[in-house]
């Protein structure tokens, strides 16, 4: 017998009594862990956020492929202290699936996320020279228009698109006409599949 794997076999015993007396609960999906609430306030994806949003922008220019960045539009009611509870459906559309604010951590944490986000996309916009719509200012701040903070309802998704439509034939982002191809061979060549 090899007395390299004892430590190894104590540690996998050990963990396993651990868990049968502990009863260790998965991640409540509909809300952060109280006791977690607090890591929230400093935003740790900021710099992957940039980095992965830069890289997209350098790829869509290779690719020579148009893109358009889309500020986020979140509606965090005015006067309304969202807890995540029942009573926070009422300053929303009613929708189904929505998500309570917590989910994702504190209200106010959940806002400054968003904000510095923003911040990021509009940066990157100006650096890499790509479109930038922001759709906050298009969005009407209104409870029919939105699920939850991030989801919008049925008519908030109409206004949406309506408004990215008119930004993107304003701006002429598309071209109207495009060459069809001729064979399969010119679909690989033009990189879809990549």
């Amino acid at each position: 017998m090899k007395f390299t794997i004892i430590p190894y076999v104590l540690d996998l015993v050990f963990t396993e009594i651990k868990s049968l007396i502990i009863k260790q609960q998965y991640i409540p999906m509909e809300t952060v862990d109280p006791q977690f609430m607090d890591y929230g306030s400093g935003v740790k994806t900021a710099e992957s956020y940039e980095n992965n949003l830069s890289e997209i922008c350098q790829l869509a220019k290779e690719k020579k492929e148009q893109l358009l960045l889309v500020e986020y539009a979140p509606y965090f009611p005015a006067g309304q202290n969202l807890t995540g509870r029942e009573e926070d459906k009422q300053a929303f559309a009613n929708c189904y699936g929505m998500s309570p604010v917590t989910t994702w951590g504190r209200p106010e944490n959940v806002q400054k996320a968003i904000d510095i986000h923003n911040e990021i996309l509009l940066k990157v916009s100006k650096k890499e020279q790509i479109p930038y719509l922001d759709m906050s200012k298009k969005l009407p701040k209104h409870k029919v228009m939105y699920c939850d903070v991030c989801h919008l309802s049925e008519i908030g998704a109409q206004v949406f698109y309506k408004e990215l439509a008119c930004y993107i034939l304003e701006k002429n982002l598309l071209s109207l006409v495009r060459k069809p191809l001729d064979s399969k061979a010119e679909l690989i060549e033009s990189g879809f599949f990549e």
